[in-house]
């Protein structure tokens, strides 16, 4: 269980003089302190799971960080369409397979990658305005 002696160390918030919060950075509790947690108060440990992906996300390069939420997105949707979470981490381990072995692909054959990216390219023909 964390402990609840320290706001701060909990949540990354604490309370200022003004009333209003001020963000810390966020550290990762060890394995077993987020087992315990995940065991024992479930919602605390989904507050503290989303708060840390939204640092992490927040900490990112600008340019990078609307694929990481996109990517995040994702993976909030599998978890939430998966019935439990054995079938929750399959689904998540074969995303991360399907991203490597693409990966894979793009650094053994780059130019086979740069000829299929150009093949499922198209044109954006513009529409006129509608006529009401």
């Amino acid at each position: 269980m964390l402990d609840k002696t320290s706001p701060s160390e909990n949540t990354g918030r604490d309370e200022t003089s003004t009333g209003k919060f001020k963000t810390e950075p966020l550290t990762i509790p060890d394995f077993d302190k987020l087992s315990e947690l995940a065991r024992n108060e479930p919602n605390a440990y989904e507050i503290l799971r989303l708060e840390l992906c939204q640092q992490f996300i927040s900490e990112a390069p600008i340019d990078v960080q609307r694929r990481l939420e996109g990517l995040q997105f994702r993976i909030d949707m599998e978890r939430r369409r998966s019935g439990n979470p054995i079938h929750s981490c399959i689904k998540l381990s074969a995303m991360m397979n399907d991203s490597l072995q693409k990966l894979g692909k793009v650094l053994s054959n780059p130019e086979e990658f740069v000829r299929e990216n150009e093949e499922n390219s198209a044109d954006i023909l513009p529409f006129p305005p509608s006529r009401e």
